[in-house]
């Protein structure tokens, strides 16, 4: 009842998306009552409505309760936690002012984004590792330099390919952006690539050739959950709408909690006046995105 899983409850865990495993368990530690919790960065899963119960539930618990958490998110170590321990090298250090704890961290994170001093700053692996320093501080332009260096001696390097491409997008170039998936997926069979070019692809209005590239990313991982969805919301795009129907359905069917293909489930239901159906899956978006003034409007209507 508390993982929100239903009639699923009763279906084998392997068929479950990641999102219902990760509720599943969510619920079963909260199901039982510890001295102290140990956290590996999530505390919440799921959707908005089950990310706030949980959590609420999660700070109940912690007023009887300690906490030691790993994480990388400053942020969420400043709500749950007073000290600090930080782990570099084999090496643990222990804080009693988190913000120093956090301070240190922050800085051996940078040094190992940064090309050693023995190394040879012209060799690619140095040239990505700055490439990727750059584009954590929100400098895809000074990225871009090294990364292109870094290809001029590893052109066929389907990960710098990758790392090009999301460097492009960031940087608005969706042709560049495009060229360098499309690289790195003749380099490798990864789904990831092939979801990520299928996206831009969409977002640029070229859907069949969006859709081609979602479905090799399917080819490659039947269960992809992301690529299945974006591939459903391309075919609805593209007019296709009973092939879009059945993969958004199938969606839904393994991950419940997925607001967008309940959105364009309602559409499709609404286009056909199956004003039931179009009620039932604007009311679960309005239930999953509560926040969200615009899906509530289309439940009202």
């Amino acid at each position: 009842e508390f993982a929100e899983l239903g009639a699923f409850i009763d279906m084998p865990v392997r068929r479950y998306s990641s999102g219902m495993r990760a509720r599943l368990a969510f619920g079963l530690s909260m199901g039982l009552g510890f001295d102290w919790y140990l956290v590996d960065e999530i505390t919440s899963v799921g959707d908005a409505a089950f990310r706030k119960k949980s959590l609420e539930h999660f700070r109940s618990r912690l007023q009887d309760a300690g906490l030691v958490m790993v994480s990388h998110s400053p942020g969420t170590l400043r709500e749950y936690c007073s000290s600090g321990l930080v782990l570099e090298a084999g090496q643990a250090t222990y804080f009693e002012d988190l913000e120093e704890a956090i301070r240190v961290h922050e800085r051996n994170m940078d040094a190992a984004l940064e090309t050693p001093e023995d190394a040879d700053p012209a060799q690619p692996e140095a040239l990505c590792l700055e490439a990727r320093r750059l584009l954590r501080h929100g400098d895809p332009a000074g990225a871009e330099t090294f990364v292109s260096q870094a290809l001029l001696r590893h052109r066929d390097d389907a990960a710098l390919h990758a790392l090009a491409g999301d460097i492009a997008r960031q940087l608005g170039d969706a042709e560049a952006a495009i060229a360098a998936r499309r690289r790195a997926t003749c380099l490798r069979s990864d789904p990831e690539d092939y979801l990520v070019l299928g996206q831009i692809l969409d977002k640029e209005g070229r859907g069949e050739e969006a859709m081609a590239a979602l479905r090799e990313a399917l080819s490659i991982d039947p269960d992809h959950h992301a690529a299945r969805y974006a591939l459903g919301r391309a075919l609805y795009r593209a007019g296709e709408i009973a092939e879009a129907e059945r993969m958004l359905r199938a969606v839904v069917a393994t991950g419940p909690a997925n607001a967008g293909a309940h959105r364009v489930l309602a559409r499709i239901a609404d286009d056909r006046e199956d004003f039931a159906a179009s009620l039932a899956h604007h009311a679960e978006v309005a239930r999953l995105l509560p926040d969200k003034p615009s899906f509530l409007m289309g439940y009202a209507r």
